[in-house]
């Protein structure tokens, strides 16, 4: 699925702005936010933990203690996986967070970003060699959730399809047309980028970086130095 050309354009000069600052959709007209946590966790670290062992892992899904900050369990959801068949078709699938990987996995980091801004297109494009490839072979599964397309209108399959095309992702792409996930990204400041241990805690937040993958990489680094 090709991206058009002149849709880039409007892309890019709505977004010059939020690469500087960081991302927020202020502008859009059917948010209703969820502002109930604004904090970002950092964390730093730089020790190469090396592979891990899927196979010892425990799984231990959360039912109760959901919140929002670090510390808090993050809420089950389900939603819409995007995806394009060998026909070429663009088709959609159920993607529940807890399931499809997760108990096979140390951390999981999920991503919400959304088509209008800018340092969620940079991080995108360094997701499959910075994070998938990376830190995919020590545990560490990542999602991302896609809240609105381009237009600041609710994503649909062929937006999801179009981006993780154009992205090159290997991830599981979600789509959030509801606002499921509002409450990870307070103020609309976007990236949001959540890690999740194999408890369901929340482990670290960051909202609106426009650093790019520094502070996500490190804090992997950190976790799992530490295990």
């Amino acid at each position: 699925m090709s991206f058009k050309l002149d849709r880039l354009a409007t892309v890019l000069a709505a977004s010059a702005m939020c690469t500087v600052v960081g991302c927020s959709d202020a502008n859009s007209g059917n948010n209703n936010l969820n502002t109930d946590d604004a904090g970002t966790d950092a964390g730093f670290g730089d020790t190469d933990a090396g592979d891990v062992d899927a196979g010892t892992l425990s799984c231990n899904i959360p039912t109760e203690g959901y919140a929002s900050s670090v510390g808090t369990k993050l809420r089950p959801f389900t939603l819409d996986r995007c995806f394009v068949n060998d026909a070429g078709d663009g088709e959609s699938a159920p993607f529940a967070f807890y399931e499809n990987g997760f108990c096979e996995s140390r951390f999981t980091v999920l991503s919400i970003a959304a088509g209008w801004c800018g340092p969620c297109n940079a991080e995108s494009e360094e997701f499959n060699e910075q994070i998938t490839q990376m830190y995919g072979p020590r545990g560490v599964r990542l999602i991302q959730v896609l809240v609105q397309d381009y237009d600041y209108l609710a994503p649909d399959v062929d937006f999801c399809n179009e981006w993780v095309n154009r992205h090159n992702l290997a991830n599981p792409e979600l789509m959030d047309p509801t606002g499921v996930t509002q409450i990870y990204f307070p103020g609309g400041s976007l990236p949001s980028t959540i890690i999740v241990d194999n408890t369901g805690t929340i482990v670290f937040r960051e909202n609106g970086s426009t650093t790019g993958l520094i502070s996500l990489r490190n804090k992997l680094d950190q976790l799992l130095a530490g295990e």
